[in-house]
């Protein structure tokens, strides 16, 4: 599912019009980008958590040459998602 597939399925399930889905799921994807990039964590109890994560600075291997090369530490997005989704992908 696409961005325009989505705002598609909101639109019509939230009884709005595709301008309003859009302007909703830009401004929802906004504010979860600026707090977690603040470090905050934002829950969505249906969906699940997205928080602020580093991953620590490491050794990996040059896949065609075999070299040891350094991999710099790197900010990240980690979603762990809820029961409720995990209940509905393993049913």
């Amino acid at each position: 599912m696409n961005k325009g597939e989505l705002i598609e399925e909101i639109a019509v399930r939230g009884n709005l019009k595709k301008a309003e889905a859009q302007r909703a799921i830009d401004a929802l994807c906004e504010v979860i980008s600026e707090r977690v990039a603040a470090g905050d964590t934002v829950a969505m109890p249906p969906l699940g958590r997205f928080s602020y994560a580093v991953r620590s600075a490491r050794t990996g291997r040059n896949p065609r040459t075999g070299e040891a090369i350094e991999i710099p530490e790197k900010a990240t997005v980690q979603f762990r998602p809820s029961e409720a989704l995990r209940r509905k992908l393993n049913v």
